[in-house]
This record gives C-alpha cells, sequence and structure tokens, in this order.
C-alpha cells in the first residue's frame, strides 16, 4: 500500500485522496524545470501547473524560484481540495493558487510566462474502470493535442513551456507540438540505469523560432542502486536523503 504522504525537506505532500501519486518521474521533472528556469536570463514570475494533482510541482518550483507565482489547476475537486491544504501547510501559500477547473474552459484574459505539465500518460493503454485514475493516468479528459491547444492559448508570447512525457510515441508528440507553432529547446531523455532505454522525456519549448534544440540524457541511478551525480544534485534540494 502506498504511503498516504511523502516528506521532502521543506514541505510534505499529503496523497491519500490522489490517483497519481508523488512519483521519482515527477520529482526529478520538477527539479530540472527549476533548474532551466533559473539557468534562463528571461525573468518570468507567472506560471500555470496544469492538471497540479497533489501541488507538487507548484511546490518545488515555489521553493527554488522566490519571484514565482503560480496557479495550481486541478480538475478533480478532491485532488484540488488536498491540493490547496498541502499548499496552505507551506511557506509559500501566498505564492500558489489552487484553482479547481477544466483547464479548455480557463480564461484566455489570464496568460502565464510558464506553463508546466505532467500530463496524461497513456491515452487508453491499459484505461481503469476508476475514473479518477483515468483522469490521472489517461488522457480521456485531455490528450495531446487539447493540451497543445490550451498552452497556445494561455501562453504569453515569449513564454515557455515544461512537460513530461513517456518515451512511447514521443515523434508524433513532438510533431504535435511543431504543428501548434511550437519548437523544443531541450528535449532529455530520462534512463533508470545508463543500460536500460529512456523511459521519460522532459521537454522545454516556446513559440516557434530561437535556440538550436538541445538533446541530452539524465540517468536517474548507478549499477548500485545510488543516485547518479546529475540526479543527486538536481533532488538534493528537495529530498530529505541522496
Amino acid at each position: 500500500m502506498s504511503n498516504t504522504y511523502f516528506e521532502f525537506k521543506q514541505f510534505r505532500i499529503e496523497q491519500d485522496r490522489c490517483a497519481m501519486k508523488v512519483s521519482t518521474d515527477a520529482c526529478l521533472f520538477g527539479a530540472w524545470v527549476a533548474e532551466q528556469i533559473r539557468q534562463d536570463p528571461v525573468m518570468r514570475t507567472s506560471a500555470l501547473d496544469i492538471g497540479g494533482g497533489t501541488g507538487l510541482l507548484s511546490l518545488m518550483l515555489a521553493q527554488a524560484l522566490p519571484e514565482i507565482r503560480l496557479t495550481c489547476l486541478e480538475i478533480n475537486k478532491d485532488v484540488a481540495e488536498q491540493a490547496a491544504e498541502n499548499i496552505m501547510k507551506s511557506s509559500w501559500s501566498d505564492r500558489i493558487c489552487v484553482v479547481n477547473g477544466d483547464i479548455k474552459e480557463a480564461d484566455d484574459r489570464n496568460l502565464y510566462e510558464i506553463i508546466v505539465s505532467n500530463p496524461p500518460f497513456y491515452e487508453q493503454d491499459l484505461a481503469s474502470p476508476d475514473t479518477n485514475k483515468n483522469q490521472a493516468h489517461h488522457d480521456t479528459s485531455l490528450n495531446m493535442e487539447q493540451l497543445l491547444e490550451c498552452i497556445a492559448r494561455l501562453l504569453t508570447k515569449s513564454g515557455a513551456f515544461f512537460l513530461l512525457l513517456p518515451a512511447r510515441k514521443i515523434e508524433q508528440r513532438i510533431e504535435a507540438i511543431s504543428r501548434c507553432g511550437f519548437s523544443i529547446h531541450h528535449q532529455a531523455g530520462i534512463r533508470h540505469t545508463k543500460d536500460q532505454p529512456v523511459k521519460r522525456y522532459f521537454l522545454s519549448g516556446q513559440r516557434t523560432g530561437g535556440a538550436e534544440k538541445l538533446i541530452s540524457q539524465i540517468v536517474l541511478m548507478d549499477e548500485n542502486g545510488h543516485y547518479e551525480k546529475q540526479a543527486s544534485a538536481l533532488l538534493g534540494d528537495y529530498y530529505l536523503k541522496g
């Protein structure tokens, strides 16, 4: 049975009402996004977390980036309530607003300089009879094309987006990103160990144009089951143990 909470150095995630629990992939993604934003010479201060779940990504970005103000948007009412509780108990409740709603209905008068999302992974593969799990893990409520349309509508002209995607069908998803008028600036492949295939991709992008795409890889674990240097450095500010 999964723990009902996950303890970080500076905040705690309660997750008993959330189908999508805290995962290493999501934590590594949040740390990677924070580092990408921190290294960018362009100062961006408004961020939207689409499908915010427990509030994990919003809390990680708020911890790392004191100038950022975030909207954590979650479609499931119970999950949004738990995210709000997690955020209220943190040190950054004044910079994170939790909204229970559907991104497809978001007001496009409110634009964001940063959009981040760990979207539904599996489309119709192995769909569960549990509606909450389907919303969290599948694209029954938001598919890739709809997500990109929402990002295009809600991102500022010079804004940046960050996505966590599965390796499966990645080329199709990259093509969809291009069709929506975006270009990928950084594509990081995530391997559990150096000998295993890429299982996830972290993508950052903006509207078409700008820098040449950077391609990199992050290996999570070494042969002894310890975090590799880069992964350990990314997670060090958040995890209680490295």
